[in-house]
């Protein structure tokens, strides 16, 4: 690496807490096995500088873009290979990456903290081709888990399920679940002009509140662990369900009253965004309808999930009443107005350097026949 990078470092355990956190331009010190897609967007927002590793930033397990996307981006991604022992605190110092190496300015001194390997295209390339190879073995390995822990959890799936009182105004309506995963923003923005008019019971599943809010959208509930949603989002107006645990322990709970704010819980297997689907669904809602919700398992992987039974049986569950609009947003892309006058403009170019060309042919074949004369 010849190019130097200097800015303010922040680390992290937890990269969605630390994003939340960080001022613009910054460089992220985090301990995250395969930086995921969610991640991945919020670094571009936060117009991220460098990130630095502790991690494998790609496996190899699974094949996905997501350092591919940050290198394009002029993010510099760095697996940590060497870490010096050092006492300090990161958060906000001044650190400097040059050389593969990770230095911090320390009372006028610079002092080396890491020494680091970069990814380059070339590495991501093989790391996917290592994933493609052996895709057959970890997708077999997945299902198989999938089918054992569906069998197991059926009979959770068979009992009633007690709902918070808050569910009664979701009877009959047409029920909007918002989750924060992949381009699911794209998909809102897709939609939004539907969401309007329809005026569906919005549901965000934990951090996609946030996302929500950003895009001009109040989500009427939002149900959860609460581990990904800012404090902001919880204080917007909406019915806060938190997911708890069948042992009856509940972290979202205990946050939101350390916020002083009212909540109720839902007990029941599954990620939040299954317990959404199953909870809705039992309170009679007329139709549900999902953004950024998980089903494939690139997704999974994503999560460190090595199986989802939940998942499956919430969706089997669910049948007809329930559609997917994940990639909506693809059917849109190239026939607004917008991208249609974007399209003619691009073509408009290329057919004006093509004319240029001609001319210009044409010019020096004149030349070369005297047929131009500058006196």
């Amino acid at each position: 690496m010849t190019q130097i990078i200097q800015g303010q470092a922040f680390e992290g355990k937890r990269t969605k807490e630390l994003l939340h956190r960080i001022p613009d331009h910054a460089i992220l010190l985090v301990w995250h096995e395969d930086l995921d897609s969610v991640t991945t967007d919020a670094i571009l927002e936060k117009k991220v500088k460098a990130v630095v590793n502790r991690r494998p930033s790609m496996t190899g397990t699974y094949e996905h873009d997501n350092i591919t996307r940050l290198i394009q981006a002029g993010v510099i991604v760095c697996d940590v290979s060497d870490w010096n022992d050092w006492a300090g605190v990161l958060a906000g110092a001044t650190v400097l990456i040059k050389e593969n190496k990770l230095f911090i300015q320390d009372k006028g001194e610079c002092l080396e903290l890491a020494r680091l390997n970069q990814y380059t295209p070339e590495k991501v390339d093989l790391l996917n081709e290592q994933a493609r190879v052996h895709f057959p073995t970890m997708f077999k390995s997945f299902i198989e888990n999938t089918f054992y822990h569906a069998k197991s959890d059926l009979a959770d799936f068979l009992e009633p399920i007690k709902l918070p009182s808050s569910f009664h105004e979701i009877k009959q309506k047409q029920v909007l679940i918002v989750a924060r995963n992949g381009k699911y923003k794209h998909d809102v923005k897709a939609m939004k002009r539907w969401i309007i008019l329809t005026n569906p019971v919005i549901v965000a599943v934990d951090g996609a509140a946030d996302g929500l809010l950003e895009l001009g959208l109040v989500p009427h509930f939002i149900i959860g662990d609460m581990d990904s949603v800012s404090h902001t989002a919880l204080q917007c107006g909406a019915n806060i369900v938190c997911h708890s645990y069948m042992n009856g322990e509940s972290p979202g709970r205990t946050l939101v009253d350390n916020l002083g704010l009212e909540s109720q819980s839902v007990d029941l297997i599954g990620t939040s965004e299954d317990v959404a689907i199953r909870a809705i669904h039992a309170a009679g809602a007329d139709h549900l309808f999902l953004i950024g919700c998980r089903f494939g398992v690139k997704e999974f992987m994503e999560k460190q999930r090595l199986g989802m039974g939940s998942t499956i049986l919430s969706r089997m569950e669910s049948g007809d009443r329930m559609t997917d609009l994940k990639g909506i947003h693809l059917l849109f892309e190239g026939t607004s107005f917008v991208s249609q006058v974007k399209r003619m403009r691009q073509e408009l170019k290329a057919e004006a350097k093509e004319l240029q060309k001609i001319i210009g042919q044409g010019y020096r074949l004149f030349v070369r026949k005297g047929e131009i004369r500058h006196d």
